[in-house]
């Protein structure tokens, strides 16, 4: 069963003030069933991949289908126009990118958490969710509150992808 969204039309809007995502038209992007490391992300850094396998096996157990992202990369420099606080961001075309300065001291469970929030705005189509604590939250959760919650912030998140 093939699936299509048709994602919100944003056009250049920055989010939030520690983490940050752009995104501009996207017109149609196909959804597959699966949610396979193959589907999600054609490019990536070596860093990432336990990651990133995380992340699809946690949408293929909850059913949930993923978008395609084109690469997820670690880039030492970030775009000027973005604040000097943004740790990470999912930009137009598909692409995923993560602060090496940042990423290269944080904790691996910070760095689980930036990778889940911005898959969920590239591969699950996911606004930021300010309500409680959340992955989706405008700010990066502590590690230590993200370790203890991980299930049930995992399943809110796949959840709301769901709806």
């Amino acid at each position: 069963m093939k699936k299509y969204l048709l994602a919100v039309t944003l056009l250049s809007t920055s989010c939030g003030s520690a983490l940050a995502c752009k995104t501009e038209v996207i017109h149609r992007r196909r959804v597959d069933d699966d949610c396979t490391l193959e589907q999600l992300v054609y490019q990536f850094h070596g860093q990432l991949r336990p990651m990133l396998e995380a992340f699809s096996q946690d949408a293929l157990k909850r059913g949930v289908p993923c978008l395609k992202t084109r690469k997820a990369v670690i880039e030492k420099d970030f775009p000027t126009n973005f604040d000097k606080n943004v740790i990470g961001y999912c930009q137009a075309p598909w692409t995923i990118a993560f602060k090496k300065s940042y990423w290269d001291v944080a904790s691996a469970a910070d760095r689980m958490t930036l990778v889940y929030h911005e898959l969920g705005h590239c591969a699950l189509n996911l606004d930021h969710y300010d309500e409680g604590q959340d992955i989706m939250n405008t700010y990066l959760l502590p590690g230590d509150i993200a370790e203890e919650k991980w299930d049930k912030l995992v399943n809110n998140m796949f959840g709301r992808a769901k709806e």
